[in-house]
């Protein structure tokens, strides 16, 4: 099994992979490839010659001329648009597996209920029992068994601690069948909305409000661009963030690798995550004047502005926007989506915030910020969710 966590570029359309002459698989474009940011594998024991084996990758990296979600990447550098990326820049790895063997994992903490839920994907030919056991401090604290994967399995917890800001606590995950195994972790929390004591909706964790505060993390660096120098440089700046008592950070506009989110888990740090901008942004005097006055845009007319209006750029956002809230679900510190920033390549907002509230009702979504809020209404002076809406609970909670 090949694993890669990261494109040939970050901002690409995959055309095809091979093992010599072997086509492993290959991709006509945006419309088919899995795009940048997403991890894939492939088994490719049976493409395997004796001897020494060559893996090709080719992309297509047309970086801000086309519509793919890009970030910040562009052509020519300037102003808050950096380098764009090139080669692979996160980790490939190979991995021993057997004929049936578990392909992934989804585990979706239920606090109210007191209990975990775990689905188990399995790729192979055998019906094979599959035994999932919860387990801290080395210990056995609860376990299930079903008798194939992919059904999802209820695990009641006796007292179970909750993962927070101030109390970050993780429970081993261990899954096992007759031929394989699998180390996870999960945490206990739940993310949602309600009122304070004054009545004002806020922001919850594990049922009570709480005043989220912290910055909005790039993930540029000087040397590497998309990738850290070192594991250590990634968490150096994850635990600067969470010495200055910050609580969360918004990654803005990319996706980082698997370590960066089982930091944030272990830290205690929450994390706004944003969908990869791609196409174009709608300009700087409409965004200035969202922000200032009230504007009236409505993004499911006039695709062209945010350079939507093939309906391929709108399925391919769509189909990455999925992947990605599936890749990022386990990982306990995601607690908000944000789909789109300042109207950057901005369609349709209210349908795809419907969505995301539908398709993972265990977190909260936001709608543009600095941009056009609503489908065909009105947005008003959004600004940055960090200054406005963060301070106002700060001051209003009178810290």
């Amino acid at each position: 099994m090949c694993h890669q966590s990261g494109r040939g570029s970050a901002s690409c359309s995959t055309l095809g992979r091979w093992i010599g002459n072997a086509d492993l698989a290959k991709w006509a474009g945006s419309r088919d490839s899995p795009g940048g940011y997403i991890p894939f594998y492939f088994e490719i024991t049976r493409y395997l010659q004796s001897g020494e084996n060559e893996l090709l990758v080719a992309v297509w990296d047309p970086t801000d001329d086309h519509w793919q979600a890009r970030g910040k990447q562009v052509l020519h550098p300037g102003s808050i648009w950096y380098t764009a990326v090139l080669g692979i820049w996160q980790t490939v790895w190979l991995e021993p597996v057997p004929e049936t063997y578990i392909a992934g994992l989804k585990i979706t903490p239920d606090v109210d209920a007191g209990s975990v839920r775990v689905s188990v994907k399995l790729d192979g030919p055998d019906p094979v029992n599959t035994l999932v056991k919860v387990q801290e401090a080395g210990m056995i604290i609860a376990q299930a068994e079903t008798a194939s994967g992919g059904r999802e399995i209820e695990i009641p917890l006796s007292q179970p601690k909750l993962w927070s800001p101030d109390s970050s606590h993780l429970y081993d995950l261990v899954i096992e069948t007759a031929t394989d195994r699998v180390e996870s972790y999960f945490g206990m929390r739940k993310f949602s909305l309600g009122r304070d004591s004054h009545g004002r909706m806020r922001l919850c964790l594990n049922n009570q409000p709480v005043v989220q505060y912290g910055p909005l993390d790039q993930g540029y660096w000087p040397d590497g661009l998309y990738t850290p120098p070192s594991e250590e440089a990634m968490r150096y700046d994850l635990e600067l963030i969470k010495n200055l008592d910050c609580n969360m950070l918004r990654k803005h506009v990319k996706v980082e690798p698997a370590r960066y989110y089982y930091d944030c888990d272990r830290l205690g740090l929450i994390v706004w995550q944003d969908m990869p901008n791609g196409s174009r942004a709608v300009g700087l005097p409409l965004s200035y004047l969202a922000n200032l006055i009230e504007v009236k845009r409505r993004d499911d007319r006039w695709l062209w502005r945010a350079g939507r209006n093939q309906p391929a750029s709108r399925q391919d956002f769509r189909r990455e926007l999925q992947a990605l809230v599936d890749h990022l679900h386990n990982f306990a510190c995601i607690g908000m989506w944000v789909p789109f920033n300042e109207g950057w390549g901005q369609f349709e907002a209210s349908p795809i915030a419907d969505w995301l509230k539908a398709y993972d009702p265990t977190r909260r979504s936001t709608m543009p910020a600095a941009g056009s809020i609503r489908t065909g209404t009105i947005s008003k002076a959004c600004m940055s969710t960090l200054r406005i809406c963060h301070c106002w609970n700060l001051r209003n909670n009178g810290r």
